[in-house]
């Protein structure tokens, strides 16, 4: 089964076109707030079939085949340690901390920081995260 992967906000606006009776609009919303390549019509029609059917709107039972619309948690906050002892800090703000630091925990480690809340912003707004070891990252350049 294919996987149509989405923000929080356009799950949210889609299901809300839904509740409203408004399923072009709903498709519409889909196919703008995807995440990766372009969803076809198709694809965006089934998806909303299958949502319809799991919000108990429609009975029609979705085919095997047809998309799921997923979307990962919002990340909003998250527990660091810089060397001081616990902190708990929102996103923007651990960049802040991290750049604050600089000094203390050095232009490496910033940069790790910074890579980490980027990756953490991309899966909040719905994007597949990929790990890739660094060694072998830098053996194939």
């Amino acid at each position: 089964m294919k996987t149509i992967r989405v923000s929080q906000s356009t799950k949210k606006a889609v299901i809300d076109s839904l509740g409203q009776k408004k399923k072009i609009q709903a498709i519409k919303t889909l196919r703008a707030g995807v995440v990766g390549p372009k969803l076809s019509l198709r694809d965006a029609k089934f998806a909303i079939d299958r949502l319809e059917n799991q919000l108990g709107l429609s009975p029609q039972t979705p085919e095997a085949d047809w998309p799921v619309i997923v979307c990962g948690p919002k990340i909003k906050k998250i527990i660091v340690d810089y060397g001081y002892g616990e902190i708990e800090v929102d996103i923007e703000g651990m960049e802040m901390r991290a750049l604050m630091s600089l000094q203390s925990i050095g232009l490496d480690a910033c940069r790790d920081i910074l890579d980490f809340v980027d990756a953490i912003k991309a899966y909040s707004d719905g994007h597949t995260l990929v790990v890739v070891d660094k060694q072998e990252l830098a053996d194939d350049v």
